[in-house]
């Protein structure tokens, strides 16, 4: 079992990587938190010990973990060593301190220091102060991804026959791999033979995975396409390195892999329910998957896993088996299912793998919000009916809600896309202007217009398969509202009545995934946990010509902790259409913001009397089914807060 390929450490350089939060608070107060892993005194004593011995201190870590905020609070008697001024700008305003007086930064054609700065940043700094200590702070080293990229090509190196087969975290560190091979075998000898390299990820389509496939006909296939992923057409490929993440652990087997590489890592997608977002963690596997990894050797000839990790890590770092996925994900739907079989008392329920008490009170709060509970915690009338639909409850009740706003065939749609949705990777030439909801329907009519034909499919780079299960899904969906008689509405689509009305049932499912732009430039504060996000580069908002101003309040459907922090399936609506559906006590709930408060000023500024005229109105029309919708808006007391908390404890 080889050892990991790591960066040599010498005293002079000292990687805080592992060390540094990567979750900074978003209300400017992360770089005063103890709960930080930089605030922790050994690592900054051993921080000083290695700057006060040491002429430079290199240190590694992630984008947005503070070593442009936390770190120079450690060097103020030292100059800090970078190339733009924002971080001095930050640091200054979460230490309270005076840019330009305390703190100050030097770069061309701007300085804000003074005689009497304590802490200056910028390379002038340093060249004034050519007996000075230096801190060089950088992102974090890609050693997974460079480790396993001379792995393959040192073993490409030794002349002998069969495939490779690298494991990486995640599909963006396979593109990287893939780039970083194709710079590198360049240099190598020609008589070693052509390197064929395979992307193999979830999110390329069926034309690109090419694995099963031999030479010739991969040949002849890409010779009117795309020869780029061959490094000399006139050479005979000698090899192929396929290159995947944990879709290769145990779904298919190809032949002639004689090598395996496995970095012992993968990326994984954790559901937080204090902020009801979820999470991209980097993780080692469990024993079970590394050893699924190196069964995939499947050649004829001895074959050889590498493993970029310790025999100690693997021994007694790695748990034996992945954790469930009711550990780590969203569990409304399972406590709503768990309802209609009955089983109410959730502190009672004698899971398998228990999840965490946090993650059973947000799932029965969430569905409190959608009206699914009634007073003493059983499911309500729209509660069952939710129960019935295969979805998950937020997307349930805004279908239910389409009943009352005569948009049941839209909902269907939207429903199904977002329940597959690998069907809307790429969508710039069927772009809505109302928003990516929208745009969902006009991909799914299209593909329909088309007899949902494949080669169409391609064209418009949209994955064929999850479009087809698109299909099935809205007919299953169609099934079942037939079935528990729910009404279902004729299409509407393409006239703004309907897109409104659209919105207004989304609404009554997701509001409490809503978020409202606070400086006009596409900065979007999240209402329910206040963290900053911006649209997905794919958004419609993004790809018209011209870009439009975004959207001032938007929906959206996901929102994941990443590197961008991007909310996906996004559409512009309004504050008084949230005032209006959304439940009261939930508003009253919000955290402060400039939003909370706005939305708490048009409450009050609606007229009561009016609204329940309107209701009034409504209810004398609407079926049972459709009535029980509107209880969004019912009078709670604190009794549901109380049942919620001893069903817990």
């Amino acid at each position: 079992m080889s050892s990991p390929l790591a960066k040599p450490k010498t005293p002079d350089s000292l990687s805080v990587s592992s060390l540094l939060s990567a979750d900074l608070d978003s209300d400017g107060d992360g770089a005063r938190g103890d709960e930080d892993g930089l605030r922790d005194l050994k690592i900054r004593q051993n921080f000083l010990e290695q700057l006060e011995s040491n002429n430079m201190v290199l240190i590694s870590a992630p984008s947005g973990s503070g070593k442009s905020t936390q770190v120079p609070q450690w060097c103020l008697e030292y100059a800090l060593s970078f190339e733009f001024s924002q971080g001095l700008v930050c640091l200054a305003d979460e230490m309270d301190l005076s840019l330009g007086l305390e703190v100050g930064y030097r770069v061309s054609h701007d300085d804000s220091c003074t005689p009497d700065t304590l802490l200056r940043g910028g390379f002038p700094a340093f060249r004034t102060k050519p007996g000075g200590n230096i801190v060089q702070r950088s992102v974090t080293w890609e050693g997974p991804v460079v480790a396993a990229c001379h792995m393959a090509l040192d073993l490409h190196r030794r002349g002998e026959e069969g495939d490779i087969m690298v494991f990486l975290p995640s599909s963006q560190n396979i593109e990287e791999c893939a780039a970083l091979l194709e710079k590198e075998s360049v240099a190598l000898s020609p008589q070693l033979g052509v390197l064929r390299i395979v992307p193999l990820h979830c999110g390329l389509g069926p034309q690109t995975q090419r694995v099963y496939e031999s030479e010739p006909e991969v040949r002849d296939s890409l010779s009117d396409t795309d020869d780029s992923t061959l490094t000399n057409d006139t050479s005979t490929v000698k090899r192929k390195v396929i290159l995947t993440d944990v879709l290769g652990e145990a779904s298919f087997s190809v032949p002639e892999i004689r090598y395996v590489i496995d970095t012992g890592l993968h990326l994984k997608t954790v559901y937080n329910p204090q902020i009801r977002a979820n999470s991209q963690i980097l993780r080692e596997v469990s024993k079970q998957q590394a050893d699924m990894r190196a069964q995939r050797v499947n050649s004829k000839l001895s074959g050889l896993c590498v493993r970029l990790y310790s025999k100690t890590l693997y021994d007694e770092g790695m748990g034996e088996a992945h954790s469930p996925g009711v550990m780590d994900e969203d569990l409304s739907h399972l406590v709503l299912l768990l309802k209609r079989l009955d089983i109410a008392d959730m502190g009672q329920c004698k899971f398998l793998d228990r999840p965490a008490p946090e993650a059973l009170m947000q799932a029965l709060e969430d569905l409190d919000y959608l009206a699914a509970l009634d007073d003493d915690g059983n499911l309500s009338e729209v509660g069952i009916i939710m129960s019935e639909l295969p979805l998950e409850p937020p997307l349930a009740k805004a279908l239910i809600a389409a009943c009352e706003y005569d948009c049941v065939d839209e909902l269907l749609t939207i429903a199904a896309m977002l329940t597959e949705e690998d069907a809307v990777t790429h969508w710039r030439p069927l772009m809505h202007v109302e928003g990516d909801h929208m745009t969902l329907i006009n991909i799914y009519t299209a593909f329909i217009e088309h007899n949902q034909d494949e080669a169409w499919c391609i064209t418009n780079f949209l994955s064929y398969a999850a479009l087809r299960l698109a299909v099935v899904i809205r007919a299953e969906l169609l099934e079942v509202m037939q079935r528990i008689e729910l009404p279902v509405s004729p299409p509407a689509f393409d006239n703004q009545d309907n897109f409104t009305n659209i919105k207004r049932a989304l609404i009554s499912g997701f509001f409490l995934k809503l978020a409202n732009d606070v400086d006009g430039s596409g900065n979007y504060l999240l209402l329910t946990h206040r963290h900053v996000a911006h649209l997905h580069p794919f958004s419609s908002y993004l790809c018209r010509q011209p870009c439009p101003k975004p959207p001032s309040w938007v929906l959206y459907h996901e929102f994941t902790i990443s590197w961008d922090n991007c909310i996906r399936i996004a559409s512009e609506v309004t504050p008084q259409m949230l005032v209006e559906l959304a439940p009261q006590y939930f508003l009253g709930n919000l955290p402060s913001s400039d939003g909370k408060e706005l939305l708490m000023e048009l409450k009050q500024s609606v007229s009561l009397s009016l609204r329940r005229d309107t209701w009034t109105q409504r209810d004398l029309t609407v079926s049972p089914a459709r009535s029980c919708v509107c209880s969004n808006n019912r009078r709670r007391g604190g009794k549901t807060r109380h049942f919620i908390v001893h069903l817990l404890f």
